[in-house]
């Protein structure tokens, strides 16, 4: 469930920037979300997800802008993040309420 509204739409339109590099804050990668993609609103709300919620495939493991802590924006469609680990979440859904996935 998103975090935040979109204060732009009725729901965050997530539109996929490429894949992410993840690791925690103490530097290790989490596997459950590094080499999956990455996905921005046009507000700036941002997603990560090991799945393919775009192409109506499951999300898998995810993390929302609230586990999000830095990101050292993206190198050749690569998006590098740093990620609080006891914020990853699992779903089977290839949809979360308020979120919609382009």
């Amino acid at each position: 469930m998103a975090e935040n509204p979109c204060p732009i739409y009725a729901q965050h339109q997530m539109r996929s920037q490429g894949f992410a590099s993840v690791k925690d804050e103490s530097g290790a990668k989490i596997n459950q979300l590094d080499g999956g993609g990455w996905f921005k609103c046009g507000c700036g709300e941002r997603f990560i997800s090991w799945g393919s919620p775009q192409s109506r495939l499951p999300i898998v493991y995810y993390a929302t802008e609230g586990a999000i802590v830095g990101s050292n924006g993206a190198s050749t469609g690569i998006g590098a993040f740093t990620v609080k680990r006891s914020l990853v979440r699992f779903t089977e859904s290839n949809t979360l309420p308020g979120y919609m996935f382009l």
